[in-house]
């Protein structure tokens, strides 16, 4: 089989993609089956769970516009991506909202890992930037960064 593209949606799995909510998108990885079972029960819709258009993953790639659909028209009837977040991390489906940098930037789970990094520009004085958002075990401390300023960029000749 040759590989396809597919835009927002993982090529070999479904439904493992991003999705279009009525504030915004989000991510939903429910590609297992009893995670799409259970999607299906938290939508109200049990019975797409046991659809052999959806039974499995292959069924599920072969089928991938009609759940995208679902999955779409289902978070527009929500009042919002927070409402479905909280239903699917309830369920144990993995999920997130997609964030603006200013919403990644203002959010307290990342200020609380230390993600949001201060630094001090010589031109700019202090700012915030977005740091490196993952942690290693062998490498646990947070990785500082220094801002590079326009000056410093600039070749002299």
């Amino acid at each position: 089989m040759r590989p396809q593209r597919t835009g927002q949606h993982y090529a070999a799995l479904c439904p493992a993609g991003i999705f279009k909510g009525r504030d915004g998108y989000l991510f939903v990885f429910a590609w297992l089956d009893h995670h799409w079972v259970k999607f299906c029960e938290i939508i109200g819709r049990p019975e797409l769970g046991t659809d052999p258009r959806f039974a499995d993953n292959a069924s599920r790639l072969k089928n991938r516009l009609q759940i995208v659909e679902i999955i779409e028209h289902w978070l527009n009837g929500l009042p919002g991506n927070q409402a479905a977040v909280e239903l699917l991390r309830e369920a144990r489906i993995p999920s997130a909202p997609i964030l603006s940098v200013e919403q990644a930037m203002n959010h307290p789970h990342l200020r609380e890992r230390e993600t949001v990094q201060k630094v001090h520009d010589r031109l700019l004085g202090n700012l915030e930037i977005p740091g490196f958002p993952l942690r290693f075990s062998a490498f646990p401390e947070r990785l500082e960064l220094e801002a590079l300023s326009w000056a410093n960029t600039t070749r002299k000749s």
